[in-house]
């Protein structure tokens, strides 16, 4: 039986995208029993469906890991913010996999998912990322933050995005072993699809391109809210690893994106949609 370790308590839910609270539980009473049957029966697209079940793809980084970064199927392993979990599953059959997340409901998926596909992982709610981790120094040799680190801040409108981001990163720093591997998965503030009127995290065309201040103005009228989910260029993310004391920082390309890639190759693209970002605790 997979077990999920309270390191809080705090009555805390944030939207599976696209899933509200209510749905999340409708999906676990199913999920109990037949967690695919419960994804397939979702009235919501085929993609999202997709970015849950389909483990061949979502499981590309823990390859790349495997492979490109030579971590050992005995290395201990951080997955921080498990969502749904495909990520965690996949990482979980290679490696000694801990998974985090301060959605309860969430954990609860990952965990069924888990018990009846008979893998092993150890899962932890815990508060948001700003309380720090449950975890003593050096407790890991590889981290894995995917599609977290932008929205860290979200939660926390009264201090600064950057500066939340960096403590995050501080602290996933704090809990790497020596010689151990970060890996941050996320997009491009510079990506082509951004010049192109896509957009990422909020549906709003060209919000990343702007200069912060506009970017809240601009936020605040379309929704009410400040401007919150920050993502950098290559050479941004190279100077908050630095800043975080990470070495080594190497930059790959996830194509067509970090949640779905293709193929995950070392890149020296400015306007690539996705990075994988790599560093060292030396």
């Amino acid at each position: 039986m997979v077990m999920i370790k309270l390191r809080s308590r705090q009555n805390f839910y944030y939207e599976v995208f696209p899933l509200r609270e209510k749905e999340m539980k409708d999906l676990l009473k199913i999920a109990r029993k037949n967690w695919k049957k419960a994804v397939l029966g979702l009235k919501t697209s085929d993609y999202f469906k997709d970015f849950i079940i389909n483990e061949k793809v979502r499981g590309r980084l823990a390859e790349f890991m495997e492979k490109e970064l030579k971590i050992t199927k005995g290395s201990r392993v951080l997955d921080v913010g498990a969502g749904t979990g495909p990520l965690t599953i996949a990482l979980a059959r290679k490696f000694k996999t801990s998974s985090t997340d301060a959605n309860l409901l969430s954990l609860k998926f990952v965990k069924y998912r888990a018990e009846q596909e008979k893998v092993k992982v150890d899962l932890y709610k815990t508060d948001t990322l700003d309380g720090g981790l449950p975890f003593k120094e050096q407790s890991f040799d590889a981290i894995v933050m995917n599609g977290v680190l932008e929205w860290v801040a979200m939660g926390l409108q009264k201090e600064k995005v950057k500066e939340v981001q960096m403590k995050t990163l501080k602290e996933m720093f704090r809990v790497l072993k020596k010689n151990g591997t970060f890996i941050l998965a996320i997009e491009n503030r510079f990506a082509f699809d951004w010049f192109r009127g896509k957009t990422s995290h909020m549906p709003i065309k060209f919000i990343d391109l702007m200069p912060r201040k506009l970017a809240d103005i601009v936020c605040r009228i379309k929704t009410g809210k400040d401007f919150r989910t920050y993502i950098y260029s290559k050479f941004g993310y190279k100077k908050m690893l630095e800043d975080a004391n990470f070495k080594e920082i190497e930059f790959y390309e996830a194509f067509p994106t970090y949640q779905k890639p293709q193929w995950i190759r070392k890149t020296r693209n400015l306007f690539a949609n996705s990075y994988i970002v790599v560093g060292k605790k030396l």
